[in-house]
């Protein structure tokens, strides 16, 4: 079955995702391909849904174990994760060991 997903435009906007969700969703599970894996990957990650991503990109290299393309999108919501969790658990309003005393 046909699905309009082929092509997921850098620049669509936000209040388009909800559809483009919708529509990936049904797609995946009548039958999960790479393409739509990464591409509903794509979109959570442009939502900040990062464990989302995650477990789309995941779920595609299981498919594909030797793709480095999708090893580069892991790696990078790996890194957007260790940063976050960075700047929360060092936050120099709060964190006072970030500035010996004076």
């Amino acid at each position: 079955m046909k699905h309009d997903i082929d092509y997921i435009s850098p620049s669509a906007d936000i209040s388009d995702f909800d559809e483009i969700l919708k529509a990936l969703n049904n797609a995946i599970s009548e039958s999960p391909t790479i393409e739509l894996l990464l591409s509903r990957g794509d979109i959570y990650r442009k939502i900040a849904a990062f464990g989302a991503a995650l477990r789309d990109y995941k779920a595609a290299l299981e498919i594909a174990p030797d793709d480095k393309h999708i090893l580069t999108k892991i790696a990078m919501v790996e890194n957007i994760l260790s940063i976050e969790n960075t700047f929360y658990y060092e936050n120099a309003y709060t964190d006072e060991t970030l500035f010996p005393e004076m």
